[in-house]
């Protein structure tokens, strides 16, 4: 139940529940468990209830069929669970204020592999102060390839004051051939003061395979001042098909040739 109002998908793995259970247990009821705890709990959950919906229903994850070719995971997962409706809603309102133990956040970390699970996870221990496991779930998030959990990350490093260590996650991903980090980091060039380190790692986000990238540099270059470099760096994204840099390129000029009558009228 907490793993669903969290943020987790539906299906469940089987080690992340028995990892996860020690922690929800009295101390006194964890001593008196039997050897065999775990596969009396799972049959028990899996009998139906209510004439028809077993509280855990195993469930078996079809492979993802595309008409392209696809990396199938591996190992194949084991077995996963799902949750049943009733129970979930009844989760969400009955320990809506709560926050999991420790147990929970632990499993979470060592079993669950889905990017969308885990990410989802770290934003939710870091809205409960969690903020140690908040900031390894993030980390796994990255390494799983969310698009998203770097910057974030990365947010969360330089808010605690550990600029190096972000600068570092940024550019360990960046190395990887993500050009979304080039940015991140050009957008701390730009926000320190830095134009010429900001436009550089905009140039890197470009180089390694996103050309609409250099829009930003453009920008910048406009800014500052220079808006023969920036229309340049502009007019190379329109070749490249960008249909936006042809409207900021036609925008420009509308504000130029404008900007020239009201000179020439004024004198």
């Amino acid at each position: 139940m907490d793993a669903r109002r969290l943020g987790a998908g539906p299906h469940l793995p089987q080690a992340f529940l028995i990892y996860a259970a020690p922690g929800y247990l009295a101390d006194a009821d964890y001593d008196n468990l039997a050897d065999d705890w775990v596969e009396t709990a799972f049959a028990e959950l899996a009998k139906r209830v209510h004439g028809k919906q077993a509280p855990l229903s195993r469930v078996t994850v079809r492979p993802p069929h595309t008409p392209h070719p696809v990396a199938l995971p591996s190992p194949l997962p084991g077995s996963v669970f799902r949750l049943a409706d009733y129970l979930e809603q009844h989760g969400r309102e009955t320990r809506r204020l709560m926050c999991p133990p420790a147990s929970f956040w632990q499993s979470a970390h060592a079993s669950l592999t889905d990017p969308d699970d885990v990410n989802k996870l770290a934003d939710a221990a870091y809205a409960r102060y969690r903020l140690q496991w908040a900031h390894h779930l993030k980390r796994r998030a990255v390494d799983a390839g969310h698009p998203d959990a770097c910057q974030i990350l990365a947010n969360w490093l330089e808010e605690v004051g550990n600029r190096k260590a972000a600068e570092s996650l940024l550019w360990q991903v960046a190395d990887a051939g993500d050009s979304r980090a080039f940015i991140y980091l050009a957008f701390q060039r730009e926000n320190d003061g830095d134009l010429e380190g900001a436009a550089s790692l905009a140039k890197q986000a470009a180089d390694v395979g996103n050309p609409n990238l250099l829009g930003l540099l453009a920008t910048w270059r406009e800014e500052d001042g220079d808006r023969k470099r920036a229309k340049a760096l502009m007019r190379k994204i329109a070749d490249a098909g960008n249909q936006q840099a042809l409207t900021v390129l036609a925008g420009w000029r509308a504000g130029g040739l404008a900007g020239g009558r009201r000179r020439s009228g004024g004198g």
